[in-house]
């Protein structure tokens, strides 16, 4: 079964019981950590009788095939609801997981936590294809995410804080979710629970760590013309982990953006107006930038570095050693654009 990304938080709330086993990959490491967490608890809290996870490596399993089944074996024969953690894993290990029958192992369950995984891995295809299995992608967080996130963080803790000042802290986190969840954490840990008194110093001071991490400020420098801002955020990104494809994806999205408002903007609309069409509303502190792009960008080459983007993207996942130096000359070649007529 192949979950989308914008489905995933829906399933992971009401999982079909028939599912035997689910696949968590992709580049936010934090998503597929904390998803993993949250799945230990559904499964767990559902058995009657004591739980148990074991974890296992995939290396370990290439080396040793009867390693899963042993343990499939011998569980089988207790009534507990144990859980079966493996991580690590490559495509090698899909012809053991097809001699599985799943419908003989009521009581257990199987999470799989991986890095990246590109379309035609045969694991990621097998649980796509499969109604006793689910494939969920963990892609790292940009603004919209972050804005969620933080909404959903609040929620639970009974807490809440002006829309400007959640955009502000979206601006600031990072691309993995984990080390936004910590981060969020310390503000709270900091203002010792009293929310009401956040304000933008504190906000800075707390989490200005991650300012540039943030796949925002990579966007508005392609965005602004300002190759020395992309080289120096692009780097410290890279540097922490941040893939290519998240970076590009991030900038499509930006350019999008800025895109509808020229279009509105041509239909004699004023750009303030027109802005108020877009969903998030852009980051105040960010408005008089954004406007300076609408306004130094025309419609062709908007249209032209979309189409950049894509190829981009494209040619990233086909040629991932060469990713990050294809990624880099895509942006320094896009944000010459700039105040060009």
């Amino acid at each position: 079964m192949k979950v989308p990304p914008n489905k995933a938080e829906y399933f992971l709330s009401s999982i079909p019981i028939n599912i035997f086993a689910i696949l968590f990959y992709g580049p936010n490491k934090g998503l597929v950590s904390l998803r993993a967490e949250k799945l230990y608890s559904t499964w767990l809290s559902t058995g009657e009788n004591s739980n148990e996870i074991i974890k296992l490596d995939g290396a370990d399993i290439l080396k040793n095939n009867s390693l899963l089944f042993d343990h499939l074996n011998s569980i089988s024969l207790i009534s507990n609801t144990v859980i079966i953690s493996i991580s690590n894993i490559s495509d090698s290990i899909t012809k053991i997981f097809r001699d599985i029958n799943f419908n003989s192992y009521n009581d257990i369950k199987i999470i799989i936590m991986n890095d990246e995984m590109p379309a035609r891995s045969s694991l990621r295809k097998f649980f796509e294809d499969n109604d006793a299995l689910a494939s969920i992608p963990c892609y790292e967080d940009g603004f919209s995410e972050n804005l969620a996130f933080i909404k959903q963080f609040l929620n639970s803790k009974n807490l809440s804080l002006s829309i400007n000042h959640i955009q502000e802290i979206a601006s600031l986190l990072s691309t993995d979710r984990l080390i936004n969840y910590r981060e969020l954490s310390k503000l709270i840990t900091y203002m010792k629970g009293d929310i009401k008194q956040v304000n933008s110093d504190v906000i800075g001071k707390v989490l200005n760590s991650n300012n540039a991490f943030s796949l925002e400020n990579i966007s508005y420098a392609v965005g602004s013309g300002n190759k020395l801002e992309v080289i120096k955020n692009l780097k410290a990104a890279f540097r922490y982990g941040t893939s290519p494809v998240s970076v590009i994806r991030s900038c499509t999205y930006h350019f999008e953006r800025i895109l509808l408002v020229k279009q509105k903007y041509i239909m004699n609309n004023s750009i303030n107006e027109s802005m108020k069409i877009l969903k998030p509303m852009v980051f105040y502190k960010r408005e008089k930038v954004f406007i300076q792009q609408v306004n130094g960008w025309n419609e062709n080459l908007l249209f032209k570095a979309l189409s950049t983007f894509l190829r981009a993207e494209t040619l990233c996942k086909k040629y991932s050693y060469i990713a990050n130096i294809m990624c880099e000359q895509t942006l320094l070649s896009v944000s010459s654009g700039f105040n060009k007529n």
